[in-house]
């Protein structure tokens, strides 16, 4: 038994060098591979990547923002930790695209030059402008398309749309937002943000709820009005006079503001809600008193 004992402990010191060197090796590999993913992941935002002509987009002059995405849904991130603006486009079901294309015997590149953005300065201000192309698809139609913007800086902001939601987070200024044209649905417009509400705001959709939530510095005169949804103010701060509620629709002012404030839905609830810090919470985990 000593023996057997001995050949065994020899027999494990010899295999002990080439352990480590399997062992360095599954290493290696496993390095290489994450560095190999994070080279995709950075391939794949440039790739995505409108670039923005006339930028960077950063601090030191008021700038707003005009956003016109014909056929997707478009996203707002204000957030001075952003360093500058950056702007990434989806094709949303690339691979069916590219599937119908290829049974027609068409190319298909979802990261082609669907958009194309523009800063444009003057004096102390500046705008920066998202557009669509003029390109389509193999067979003359454009391709639902999701814009996200990241940005430091919003002090006013347009975005037109349709078939998909809006988004917007953190903007501050006027804010006109219309989602949905003729031929083409709107989605939900919900905008949060910490900072006050003091400008006019007009939220529009053809086909979605409409929500904007603001902190308890926000002040205007507001009109909410539904076809067919909810509508509802909600706020536990300040003061709402000249109230005016009826069928579809409500009017009032808050905290003594001149600015109007106007939500209208087609087909979807109308929601104001005055909360604070607005931007850590979607309208889905506040508690609405219906």
């Amino acid at each position: 038994m000593p023996h057997r004992l001995c050949q065994i402990a020899r027999r494990t010191l010899a295999l002990a060098p080439l352990a480590g060197l399997l062992v360095g090796s599954l290493a290696g590999c496993e390095y290489e591979r994450r560095g190999g993913m994070r080279a995709q992941l950075v391939a794949d935002e440039l790739a995505h990547r409108v670039p923005i002509h006339g930028g960077p987009v950063t601090f030191g002059r008021l700038t707003a923002i005009d956003i016109d995405n014909p056929n997707g849904p478009v996203e707002i991130d204000v957030d001075p930790r952003h360093e500058e603006a950056s702007i990434r486009f989806d094709v949303m079901d690339a691979g069916g695209w590219r599937a119908a294309a290829k049974r027609e015997g068409q190319d298909f590149d979802p990261t082609a030059e669907w958009f194309e953005a523009e800063f444009v300065r003057t004096g102390e201000t500046a705008l920066l402008r998202v557009r669509p192309t003029e390109l389509a698809a193999f067979d003359g139609r454009r391709p639902r398309i999701s814009i996200r913007v990241r940005t430091p800086i919003c002090d006013g902001l347009v975005i037109r749309n349709a078939n998909g939601d809006v988004e917007v987070i953190g903007p501050r200024g006027a804010i006109d937002i219309e989602s949905g044209r003729p031929g083409a649905l709107g989605g939900e417009i919900e905008v949060r943000t910490n900072q006050p509400i003091d400008a006019p705001v007009r939220l529009v959709s053809t086909d979605g709820s409409v929500i904007l939530v603001g902190p308890p510095e926000s002040g205007g005169i507001v009109e909410l009005t539904s076809n067919t949804g909810e509508i509802t103010f909600n706020s536990s701060f300040g003061v709402a006079e000249v109230i005016r509620p009826a069928a579809g629709k409500w009017t009032g002012v808050y905290n003594s503001g001149a600015n109007p404030v106007r939500l209208h839905s087609d087909a979807g609830d109308c929601i104001f809600m005055v909360v604070e810090r607005p931007e850590l919470y979607g309208v889905d985990r506040l508690e609405l008193e219906w």
